[in-house]
């Protein structure tokens, strides 16, 4: 059985996923547009910060995750053919959730997975039983608003985000609608390149054939005379209206960039 929850949330306004509530109030009418109903993110955080009580954490859970890649991926000194992390579930007492990722990068972050695990472990054992800081002390003091816990940065990262989120989700609208009432429900995201400056062009012109708009093309592995060479190849190669980014992975210094 569900406890009385003490933040007005899906399961005690009685609505269903993806409705929002009413919200009073708004812009003043000579700032209105005509035919503008849009909750702007203005109202949406008048309203809830209207509505916010404390909420009590009930559940934490942390899953490990590995992911091999299709192919191997070089950045910078190292080679990966396989992605690992953790995965952040924090729930409240009405069953809303909030989902973080903690996985710190060898040779990019100074903590290790191991340690990350560890961590956020000693972490949400603590946060069980607590209640969900308001948000402007949540958007503040970060975790350190739930629990005093000195931790690694992707530590931090992972129970902030699966905060926010489990914050949003409490709260009906989602944190994403919290910030912008207009946040689309998907994006789209870039082609990612790497090979030989053959392979390189191939893919490129196969994702931008599949509909892709935007590429971005690991550099920093040679000279930066052979990559610039390697850019305007692979410029003339594809449509000018699509994006290409350059992703150097800390390899060059802002100069050199």
């Amino acid at each position: 059985p569900v406890r009385r929850a003490r933040r007005v949330g899906r399961c005690d306004l009685g609505l269903s996923v993806g409705q929002r509530p009413a919200v009073g109030g708004g812009l003043p009418a000579d700032r209105q547009r005509p035919g503008d109903d849009r909750q702007t993110p203005a109202r949406v955080q008048h309203a809830l910060f209207d509505r916010m009580a404390a909420v009590t954490i009930s559940e934490t859970r942390l899953y490990h995750y590995r992911l091999p890649f299709v192919r191997p991926l070089k950045l910078k000194s190292q080679t990966l053919v396989e992605r690992e992390g953790l995965l952040v579930q924090i729930a409240d007492e009405c069953g809303h959730v909030g989902w973080g990722e903690i996985a710190p990068l060898a040779g990019f972050n100074r903590d290790t997975l191991e340690q990350a695990r560890v961590s956020a472990i000693n972490v949400l054992r603590k946060l069980r039983g607590r209640e969900l800081p308001e948000l402007p002390h949540l958007l503040k003091n970060g975790m350190a608003s739930a629990v005093d816990e000195a931790n690694e940065p992707s530590v931090v990262l992972g129970i902030e985000m699966a905060l926010l989120n489990l914050w949003g989700e409490s709260q009906v609208c989602g944190f994403r609608r919290f910030l912008n009432a207009s946040a689309p429900d998907s994006i789209t995201c870039n082609g990612l390149l790497v090979g030989t400056t053959e392979e390189i062009i191939h893919a490129a012109q196969q994702m931008t054939s599949e509909g892709y708009v935007s590429l971005k093309l690991k550099v920093g592995s040679d000279s930066v005379e052979k990559e610039i060479a390697r850019v305007e190849q692979l410029r003339s190669a594809i449509p000018t209206q699509v994006k290409l980014r350059l992703d150097a992975n800390r390899s060059w210094d802002f100069k050199t960039a």
